[in-house]
C-alpha cells in the first residue's frame, strides 16, 4: 500500500506560528521564538515542506526518515530539509528541544548567491550534521539579533537590518556545511550512491514529472534495471515508488496553489486524460483530486 504524503506549505503554516507569536512572513520566512515549537512537529505520517526548513537541536534525541532514509538528531544537530522532501518523525525523547526556520528559496535567492554557495547540494548529501557547541551559540546569537530587531518595526532601516541578519545566519551555515562536506568527501562515495543522488536531482528539478523509469535511466546513461535495483537499494524504496510520489506532490501544490481546473492541471502533469489523471490521483492518496482541493 503506498504511503500518503501530506505536504505541508509555508502559507498553511504561517497561521499556526502566528499563534504562537513568531516572526512570519507570508511567502517568505518563518522562524521559531520558542523551543518548543520545535516538538509541534513530531508526527509519524509522511509529509513534505514546499520550504527550506532548518533546525538546530538544543537537546533531547528525535529520529526521523529523510527522504526515507534514517537519521538521529540530537543535541548539537544542525538539520536541515530540502523543499519537497519526505519527512517523517518515528522517535521523540519527551525533553526534545530547538529551534527551527522555514525559508523559502525565493527568500534566500534575494539575500544570497546559492550558485556560489552550492548549500542545497551539500544539504541533500548530509541533511544532519554535527556542530560544535561554539557552532549552536553562534547560531543562536544570530537567531537572538533576528528577534529583536524584528519587534523593532519602526526603525527606519528595519527590512535592510532583517536581510542582513538573516543574510548572516545562511552564510554561517553554509560555512558549517562546507567544512562538514569537505570532511564527507574524504569518505570514498560509492557509484551507487551517486546514481542516486543524480537520480533525485533530476527528479526534483524536472516538471512536468516523467513518469518512466527509462527517462532517468538514459539520462543517466544505465539501464532501467539498474537504476531500479541501485535506488532500492540505497533508499529502501523503488525508483518508481519515488517518481510517483513526487508527481502527488506536484499536482497537490497545483491543486492548492492554483485556480487551474482538473482539466488543466491534468495536462499540465502530461496525463493522457483528466480521468487517468483523477485515477492515478485516488490510487495514490485515497481522494479525488476535487476532493483534496476542497478541504
Amino acid at each position: 500500500m503506498e504511503k500518503k504524503i501530506s505536504q505541508l506549505q509555508i502559507e498553511i503554516l504561517t497561521p499556526y506560528f502566528q499563534k504562537q507569536d513568531c516572526p512570519c512572513e507570508i511567502q517568505s520566512f518563518i522562524i521559531s521564538e520558542e523551543k518548543k515549537i520545535a516538538a509541534d512537529f513530531s508526527t509519524d505520517e509522511y509529509c513534505a515542506f514546499n520550504s527550506l526548513l532548518i533546525g538546530i537541536c538544543l537537546q533531547g534525541k528525535k529520529d526521523v526518515q529523510i527522504n526515507f532514509k534514517d537519521y538521529t538528531i540530537e543535541k548539537q544537530t544542525l538539520f536541515a530539509i530540502l523543499p519537497n522532501y519526505v519527512f517523517r518523525t518515528k522517535y521523540r525523547s519527551e525533553d526534545f528541544d530547538g529551534h527551527i526556520m522555514f525559508l523559502t528559496l525565493n527568500c534566500i535567492t534575494e539575500m544570497t548567491d546559492l550558485k556560489e554557495l552550492d548549500l542545497l547540494m551539500k544539504i541533500q548529501a548530509y541533511p544532519c550534521i554535527k556542530i560544535t557547541e561554539e557552532n549552536t551559540q553562534n547560531l543562536l546569537e544570530i537567531h537572538s539579533l533576528f528577534l529583536k530587531h524584528y519587534k523593532n518595526k519602526n526603525s527606519p532601516y528595519y527590512k535592510p537590518l532583517l536581510k542582513s541578519i538573516l543574510n548572516s545566519f545562511i552564510f554561517e551555515i553554509a560555512n558549517l556545511y562546507s567544512v562538514y562536506y569537505i570532511d564527507g568527501l574524504e569518505r570514498l562515495k560509492t557509484r551507487q550512491i551517486e546514481i542516486t543522488e543524480r537520480f533525485f536531482i533530476l527528479l526534483q528539478e524536472s516538471f512536468p514529472k516523467e513518469r518512466s523509469i527509462s527517462y532517468y535511466a538514459e539520462k543517466l546513461c544505465i539501464t532501467p534495471k539498474h537504476l531500479s535495483t541501485v535506488v532500492k537499494k540505497t533508499t529502501n524504496h523503488p525508483a518508481l515508488k519515488w517518481i510517483n510520489s513526487y508527481i502527488i506532490l506536484d499536482a497537490k501544490r497545483l491543486l492548492k496553489t492554483t485556480h487551474s481546473t482538473i482539466i488543466e492541471i491534468s495536462e499540465m502533469l502530461k496525463f493522457q486524460s483528466p480521468s487517468f489523471f483523477i485515477q492515478f490521483f485516488k490510487q495514490h492518496t485515497g481522494e479525488t483530486p476535487l476532493r483534496y482541493r476542497k478541504e
